[in-house]
């Protein structure tokens, strides 16, 4: 079984515009749910961020521009070379790495659960909650 001792956390799409859908401050939660930890982004999440961005409508589009930008800001980790689709990647990115995964996507909650990797999700629009199951 892989440890997540790591302090490594995963973000997915649906995370990084909840920073902006439901304002919360990111760090601060995680700091205070994980302790010191470094983030993750896979390229795949920069890459829908992106099509968000030319393509979405709305605060969708507004959402993910500020999501790269903020991604960048934060000089968080892009994880480079791993393909396939986002939930996926996600997925085998937080087993290979022993990272906790950060999302609020159900189907992606149960998969990991599953597999008994901890997930950080929103609650109450405004916390991150820890679940190990």
């Amino acid at each position: 079984m892989v440890s997540y001792k790591s302090r490594c956390v995963v973000l997915d799409t649906n995370m990084l515009l909840s920073v902006f859908e439901h304002p919360f401050d990111l760090e601060d939660e995680l700091c205070r749910v994980v302790g010191k930890c470094s983030v993750v982004v896979p390229r795949v999440v920069m890459d829908e961020l992106v099509t968000l961005s030319d393509h979405g409508k709305g605060s969708a589009k507004r959402w993910a521009k500020a999501a790269l930008k903020y991604v960048k800001q934060k000089g968080f980790r892009v994880e480079e070379g791993f393909e396939g689709e986002t939930d996926d990647v996600v997925f085998v990115l937080a087993k290979k790495l022993g990272c906790l995964v950060a999302t609020n996507d159900k189907e992606l909650i149960r998969r990991l659960r599953e597999e008994h990797v901890p997930v950080l999700f929103l609650r109450e629009n405004k916390r991150l909650v820890l679940s190990h199951r």
